[in-house]
């Protein structure tokens, strides 16, 4: 079991909204040795249990290391290679998945005397898990099984003081500069095409990207080698709009609905 100091606690949330954990020397191992396209169970906490019931939840930390961009070509990248406000982070994102301890025992093979006695202290105590491209089973309705993969799904929206609900939105309308999308850590803020509905007005707004746990089932193809098929989602994405440039370029804000939710995790 790990037990780090914690500085601040928050489930549930976006990436930088979630506890800021001082990682081990073995987690930041593991994050390191991920490659395009892996999907890494790092580690495990307990989280406060359903409201209403005393059944103890878990939550397992999602890592990604997506490839970076959203498949649109990036005219500021292009044209300013040589500045890191333009480019691109590590492509590494982070979600985290609720879970049950029986699934979390059976799925991951965490030993479950250890997962029992973990502490709710906002994930300063937690299980390593270290599972790289974890897979689970669950029924097909005819006797078998379909073999299935964690995946994080992009989900980005655009946020605009003047039509969110400073109450059911609190957080976001209150943290705006804090949650905004950015280019690297120290970089310019990269916001979106906003259409006011009333006047037409297209203005430059703040984007917010988030990551979700999401599933999708591995199909074996007519040349023998396996593909990843995502279960009805697809990211949900912004370009980067730059009034200055509107004239220029055809980039376009892009919306993706948001399909089904994660398939419940079976034990294997």
């Amino acid at each position: 079991m790990i037990t780090t100091n914690r500085r601040e606690q928050c489930d549930n949330c976006s990436t930088k909204q979630m506890a800021k954990i001082n990682y081990t020397q073995q987690e930041r191992d593991a994050i390191a040795q991920m490659k395009e396209n892996d999907v890494l169970a790092l580690n495990i906490k307990r989280i406060a249990p359903t409201k209403g019931t005393t059944i103890k939840n878990f939550s397992i930390e999602i890592r990604q290391k997506m490839p970076n961009g959203n498949n649109s070509f990036n005219l500021l990248s292009h044209f300013n290679s040589n500045d890191q406000n333009f480019q691109g982070g590590s492509g590494v994102r982070v979600a985290w998945l609720t879970i049950k301890a029986e699934e979390a025992v059976s799925t991951f093979s965490i030993n479950a005397a250890e997962l029992d006695n973990l502490a709710l202290d906002g994930g300063a105590s937690r299980i390593f898990i270290g599972a790289m491209n974890p897979t689970f089973t669950v029924p097909n309705g005819a006797g078998g099984v379909i073999t299935k993969s964690l995946q994080l799904q992009k989900w980005a929206r655009l946020l605009v003081p003047s039509v969110m609900d400073p109450m059911k939105e609190k957080y976001y309308y209150d943290n705006v500069l804090t949650e905004a999308k950015k280019a690297g850590a120290d970089g310019r803020y990269i916001k979106g095409a906003y259409t006011n509905e009333q006047t037409g007005e297209i203005t430059a707004e703040y984007i917010i990207e988030l990551c979700r746990v999401r599933s999708a089932t591995l199909v074996k193809q007519e040349n023998g080698e396996t593909a990843l098929v995502n279960d009805n989602w697809e990211h949900i994405t912004i370009d980067e709009y730059t009034p200055e440039l509107a004239n220029y370029t055809t980039e376009t804000t892009t919306v993706v609905e948001e399909k089904a939710p994660l398939a419940t995790i079976k034990p294997l």
